[in-house]
C-alpha cells in the first residue's frame, strides 16, 4: 500500500510501506479523506517532527476495512472520522475524562504515525462515527470544527459585542462563520496580512483589516486599544498575541489559540494596563473528546448534519501522491519565496 513518508526534514516521499497489523483493541481503516494542517508543513519542512520517518496527518476519515473476529461495535464497511490524541487513561486528567489535558498523550501524525496513508490500524476509542448525511471532507474536518467550538466556547456574553479574530487562516475562518451563524448580532473584525483570505471571508464579518507591515500591526494595536470585547488569537505570531491583550476592552475576554512561532515581549504599561482593565486570559488546545457523551466532536458533528460547510475554504483537493508537492509550495509560501493562496489542502484520493 502507499502513504507519504517524511524520511527526513524536507524531505516527503510517496511510498510503498507494508499493510497495517491490527491489534485487539484496533481496527483498520481505509483512509477517505485527509487535510494538511499547518502543523504538517512545520512538520515537514520546520524540523518540526519528533522522529523521522514519520506519516503525517491527524486530520483524516474513513471506512472501516478490517475488525476483529470477536468485534461486535464497529463493522466493516463503518463510516468514521478519527480522534487523533491517544490519551494514557492513567493520568489524574484522564480519570475525570479530560483525555486532551493527559499528561503522556500519543498523536496519529506526529508522536505516532498518521493518516496520509492508504490504511491506517486505529484504536476503537478514537473512532467517531459518522451520520450517513455527512461526506468524508466533512468527516476530515471534524477535528479542526471542534477545536473551534472549544475556544470559542471560552467566550462568556457572545450574544453581542466586538469580537475580533487575529488570523484568517482557516480555523480562523472557521471561527468567524460560526460565530456569525450562531450569533448574528455580533460584531466581527478579522485582521490578516492576506487580503484573499479576507475577503473570502467577507460575508462573514463586519470589518476586515489587512496588516502588511510592523506600522500597520502597530497603527492597529494602538488605534484599537481596549475596544475589543472578545478577542481570539488564531494567528501565531509573537505580535499578534502581545496585541491581543492590547486590544482588549475592560472586563474583555482573549482565547489564545495559534500555534505559537515565537518568544513573546510585553511592555511593562501594556502589563499594567491588561491589569487594570481585569482582563481574562485563556489558553485553548484540542478539544473535548469522550465516546458516545457529548462533546466538541458530537457538537461538531451535529453541525455538519444541519449543513454547515466547510467546502468554501478548501482550495485545493488532491491524490495522496500530490502531497510532497503541495507541501513543497505551502512552505515555500510561508517562507517567502512564492505566493500560494490556499487555506485548505484536502487529500479525498488515495489511488493513482
Amino acid at each position: 500500500m502507499k502513504a507519504i513518508v517524511l524520511a527526513n526534514n524536507g524531505n516527503a516521499i510517496y511510498s510503498d510501506i507494508v499493510y497495517p497489523v491490527m491489534e485487539l483493541d484496533e481496527v483498520v481503516v481505509k483512509v477517505q479523506a485527509a487535510g494538511i494542517c499547518s502543523s504538517d508543513i512545520y512538520r515537514s519542512h520546520f524540523n518540526g517532527a519528533y522522529f523521522y520517518p514519520l506519516i503525517m496527518g491527524h486530520e483524516f476519515c474513513g471506512e472501516i476495512s478490517s475488525v476483529g473476529k470477536d468485534e461486535n461495535k464497529f463493522n466493516v464497511g463503518d463510516r468514521v472520522a478519527v480522534f487523533p490524541l491517544m490519551p494514557c487513561f492513567k493520568c489524574n486528567l484522564c480519570k475525570i475524562e479530560l483525555y486532551a489535558q493527559c499528561k503522556n498523550y500519543k498523536y496519529y501524525g506526529s508522536r505516532n504515525q498518521g493518516g496520509f496513508s492508504q490504511y491506517i490500524a486505529i484504536k476503537k476509542w478514537n473512532l467517531f462515527k459518522l451520520d450517513p448525511t455527512v461526506d468524508y471532507v466533512h468527516g476530515a474536518a471534524l477535528e479542526p470544527v471542534a477545536t473551534v467550538l472549544h475556544a470559542i466556547s471560552k467566550f462568556s456574553n457572545l450574544e453581542n459585542g466586538e469580537f475580533l479574530i487575529l488570523g484568517a487562516g482557516y480555523l480562523g475562518m472557521i471561527s468567524a462563520k460560526f460565530l456569525k451563524m450562531k450569533y448574528p448580532k455580533l460584531r466581527i473584525s478579522v485582521v490578516d496580512r492576506n487580503e484573499f483570505k479576507l475577503e473570502l471571508i467577507s460575508n462573514y464579518i463586519d470589518k476586515k483589516i489587512c496588516i502588511q507591515n510592523e506600522n500597520d500591526w502597530r497603527n492597529f494595536f494602538e488605534s484599537h486599544e481596549g475596544h475589543f470585547s472578545h478577542v481570539l488569537e488564531a494567528c501565531g505570531a509573537p505580535k499578534s498575541f502581545e496585541g491581543s491583550v492590547k486590544v482588549a476592552a475592560r472586563q474583555g475576554e482573549v482565547v489564545w489559540m495559534g500555534n505559537i512561532s515565537g518568544d513573546l515581549k510585553f511592555a511593562a504599561k501594556d502589563i499594567s494596563s491588561f491589569l487594570r482593565k481585569e482582563v481574562r486570559l485563556m489558553g485553548t488546545w484540542n478539544s473535548y473528546y469522550v465516546p458516545d457523551k457529548k462533546s466538541d466532536w458530537s457538537d461538531a458533528h451535529n453541525l455538519f448534519k444541519e449543513g454547515f460547510d466547510i467546502n468554501e475554504f478548501v482550495g485545493h483537493k488532491i491524490n495522496l501522491s500530490e502531497v510532497p508537492i503541495y507541501l513543497q509550495r505551502l512552505a515555500d509560501n510561508k517562507k517567502g519565496k512564492i505566493s500560494f493562496d490556499c487555506i485548505k489542502v484536502m487529500i479525498n484520493e488515495f489511488e493513482k
